[in-house]
């Protein structure tokens, strides 16, 4: 199924027509999203979206929408006020006059990141269910079987169903292998997570490496180097893993890699792979801070408790208690808050241990308390 085809042609067909602008942007919007050039984007949808109600282009306001998608929530993470336009969305791309066009199909990821997003654990029946109905009406020879099969095992995942997991992603991998098709990076990337998930990270490693560097693309770049210290650090090969950290600059301002991200600074600071320091420290709070404003609960909590996790490992308890407060007044905001809710007790036992006043003379302390910068980024 060539999912390009029409859009292709679609351009074409306006450029004929006289419509150059339309044409244009066409191919610029999705450009710029995928070039992070995000605030041009939303520029560029806003005025896409209008050229294509006034050509009565049900199909094109379809797609420059799911673009601005993509954009928002996958790249973004801003979902804070994302979640009604996504099921608005996914309404309109289910009218007839626009069932047909295969970016209906990309829709149903927008809203499945969507709630993965604002609440991951608290969606997850919402995501199965919104990802099965899709993969029941396409087949393995889609590309966007690999896209769709990705977030219903994000949703596995984000259950503990590492098990189920597995045994999900080999059944999609051995449909696409009947089509004759190849096997994307999201399917593989979600085979190793699951066997990390059941501790077998020699057989995740070697699902890793299949993820190479035919797809030279940022995002598959970082998802395939977070994968490979995670499988490194399990197997106690610490040379290797800290040579593979993704350097904070390239994740920075981009919050759809914080998760990752930071998942592997505390699994790399808990090894003694890298040293923890107030910069770590900092650029925690910030990304923290970023995925409050953009509405992001679960993630944004998740943040914070592994931000604790470093801070109670420095023995800095003031700080760690305003993370793990924070923690405990989001709770109520989730609709499954129990992940979070079992993190919480061991972080809130190893507090209680440290003692009151710890040393501070020692020059070759990792950082000192940053309790006020905290208190004051964290209003």
């Amino acid at each position: 199924m060539d999912i390009w085809r029409w859009v292709i042609e679609s351009a074409n067909q306006l450029r004929k027509d006289g419509d150059q602008r339309l044409a244009w942007l066409i191919y610029a919007v999705p450009d710029r999203v995928s070039d992070l050039k995000h605030e041009e984007a939303d520029g560029l949808v806003t005025e896409a979206v209008a050229l294509a109600r006034a050509a009565r282009n049900p199909w094109l306001e379809l797609y420059f929408r799911h673009w601005h998608m993509q954009s928002r929530v996958i790249h973004r993470h801003e979902v804070k006020d994302c979640l009604p336009e996504a099921v608005s969305l996914l309404d309109f791309a289910s009218r007839p006059d626009t069932q047909a066009c295969p970016q209906a199909v990309c829709v149903v990821q927008d809203l499945a990141c969507t709630y993965a997003d604002t609440d991951g654990p608290g969606y997850v029946e919402e995501r199965l269910a919104v990802a099965r109905e899709t993969l029941d009406r396409i087949d393995a020879s889609w590309p966007c079987w690999d896209c769709i099969s990705s977030e219903y095992g994000s949703a596995l995942l984000d259950a503990d169903r590492g098990a189920e997991l597995l045994d999900f992603v080999d059944q999609q991998i051995r449909a696409i292998h009947q089509r004759g098709a190849t096997v994307g990076h999201n399917l593989h990337a979600q085979r190793a997570r699951a066997l990390l998930l059941l501790q077998r990270p020699q057989e995740a490693l070697e699902v890793t490496l299949h993820i190479d560097g035919k797809d030279p693309s940022h995002t598959t770049t970082l998802k395939r180097d977070h994968l490979l210290v995670r499988c490194y650090l399990a197997l106690g090969r610490l040379d290797e893993a800290r040579d593979r950290i993704p350097h904070l600059e390239r994740v920075r301002d981009s919050p759809g890699y914080y998760d990752d991200w930071s998942e592997v600074i505390v699994e790399a600071v808990l090894a003694d792979v890298i040293p923890l320091s107030h910069d770590l420290i900092t650029a925690f709070v910030h990304m923290g801070r970023r995925l409050h404003r953009n509405g992001s609960l679960f993630k944004r909590a998740v943040l914070w408790q592994r931000a604790a996790t470093l801070l109670l490992r420095a023995q800095t308890a003031h700080a760690a208690r305003l993370l793990l407060d924070r923690v405990d007044a989001a709770i109520p905001e989730l609709r499954a808050p129990q992940t979070l809710q079992a993190a919480q007790r061991p972080l809130r036992d190893a507090l209680a241990h440290i003692p009151p006043h710890p040393p501070t003379s020692d020059p070759d302390a990792p950082i000192t308390d940053p309790a006020p910068e905290l208190d004051a980024a964290l209003r």
